[in-house]
């Protein structure tokens, strides 16, 4: 918050947070409720009519919590769906290998997280200085452009 601005009013938030909540615990009971059981269908649908419930209510009122109009700006909605994809695709990896190296290759729990432990290991030592040459031997603006 800026020195002199008005305090940020509360908004309402919860069909935003509802959604999410819904979006995100429909997948934990389908396995046992079936994907196309009305519990997990209707959490879905929920979601998704809370979520057009929150969006409408974020363009209706004088200070949102996610201004929408940030996503009018070209760079910021391909940045912003750059950054959601590499989360998905590494926090699905994250989420699937164990089970992979476990069910698929038959390795005990142990191993398979002693394995699964040189990736954030390598990732430490490595990034930092990777990241740090690029931005100095060739900007900030070529980096993004250049990975994708």
């Amino acid at each position: 918050m800026a020195p002199g601005s008005p305090p940020p009013s509360p908004g309402p938030a919860t069909p935003g947070s509802t959604s999410v909540a819904a979006r995100g615990w429909a997948p934990s009971p389908s396995p046992a409720w079936g994907w196309t059981s009305a519990a997990t269908l209707g959490l879905i649908g929920a979601s998704v009519v809370l979520l057009a419930v929150f969006l409408r209510i974020e363009r209706r009122v004088e200070r949102p919590m996610l201004d929408l109009s940030l996503f009018a700006r070209a760079a910021f909605a391909g940045a912003t769906a750059s950054a959601v994809i590499n989360y998905v695709c590494v926090y699905g990896i994250l989420f699937l290998v164990p089970f992979y190296l476990i069910e698929g290759r038959g390795l005990g729990p142990a191993r398979a997280g002693l394995l699964l432990t040189s990736q954030p290991l390598v990732m430490m030592f490595v990034a930092p200085n990777s990241c740090a040459m690029q931005v100095c031997s060739k900007g900030s603006r070529a980096l993004p452009v250049r990975a994708a």
